[in-house]
Order: structure tokens, then C-alpha cells, then sequence
């Protein structure tokens, strides 16, 4: 259920973390299904997301999953702190999101995107973990630009010399 986000946490050592027990952490963990809605939706994006060469980005976007506070929150003390918005301070940036209760279940607004909470508050020994039904992504979250490098212009570099010099 949750194996994509573990294994994607393992790259460039995001998941080490959360083995601090002097730190109280809400993680608004991504199961298996929102990895895959959002290769549907962004295929690029995911795409390179999974690949070693991009983990940089794939970290940046599981710390906007991670809150790092003196306590965890519970789905219930995110309501009750919202009148409409709570802010909240992940390990990449601010957080904001609105929480609606439906009856037992939970959704979560981020970006102007309902987002229902799978499982809310699974207690752990240093926090809570909400698990999500979609990844807090953006498209434009993995963005690469198409430099020229020496070993793409050397053979172009060479020709040119060498049409100077018969000329």
C-alpha cells in the first residue's frame, strides 16, 4: 500500500528522518494508487520521478509531504485548528491546506484540489501518518532544461574547424 513512497524515500536518504524519535513528524504519505493516478495525469513528470538521476526532485517533493513540528497532528486538531486554512510548515516549504469531515472519513484541500485521506491517523512511536489517495504534485514540479554540453557541441565544434580550414 505505501511501498512506492518507502522506496522512493530511500533515494538520497528521506526516509533516515524518520527514525528521529526527538522530533514529532505528520506525514501525509502518497499509498501505491496516488503514484499511479499521478503517472496518469503527469506522465513526464512521474516518469522522471522514478529515475535515480531525478531523486533530488522526488526528495523535494516527499519533504512538501512531511511536517516536522513539537507534536503531531491528528486529522481531528487539523479540523479544529482550520476555521477555513491551516498552514502548516513542511520540510520544503508552507503547507496550506482545508480539512472537511465527512461522517468518519476525512478529504484534504491542497492547491485547489480535494484530496480524500485514505486512512486517517495510523499512529506511530514519533507521529501520525495520513495516508493519501493522491501525491501533492505539481507538473511543473520536475522541470528540465535542455542545456548544450561539450559533448554534444565537440563534434559540431570540430566540422566547423575544419570547413574553416579548407576554405
Amino acid at each position: 500500500m505505501l511501498n512506492t513512497t518507502y522506496v522512493l524515500g530511500q533515494r538520497r536518504g528521506f526516509n533516515d528522518q524518520l527514525n528521529d524519535t526527538t522530533k514529532r513528524f505528520t506525514y501525509f504519505v502518497p499509498r501505491d494508487y496516488a503514484w499511479t493516478s499521478a503517472a496518469e495525469a503527469y506522465p513526464s513528470t512521474c516518469k522522471k520521478l522514478f529515475m535515480p538521476e531525478y531523486s533530488y526532485h522526488t526528495k523535494q517533493i516527499l519533504e512538501r509531504h512531511l511536517v516536522i513540528s513539537d507534536q503531531a497532528y491528528t486529522m481531528a486538531k487539523l479540523k479544529e485548528m482550520s476555521n477555513d486554512t491551516v498552514f502548516l510548515t513542511a520540510a520544503r516549504d508552507t503547507l496550506k491546506l482545508r480539512v472537511k469531515e465527512h461522517g468518519e472519513s476525512y478529504s484534504v484541500e491542497w492547491q485547489g484540489m480535494w484530496i480524500r485521506v485514505f486512512r486517517p491517523d495510523v499512529e506511530c512511536t514519533n507521529g501520525i501518518i495520513h495516508v493519501m489517495e493522491k501525491v501533492f504534485l505539481k507538473d511543473s514540479d520536475v522541470r528540465v532544461t535542455g542545456g548544450a554540453s561539450l559533448t554534444t557541441l565537440a563534434p559540431h565544434l570540430i566540422m566547423i574547424l575544419i570547413a574553416k580550414w579548407h576554405l
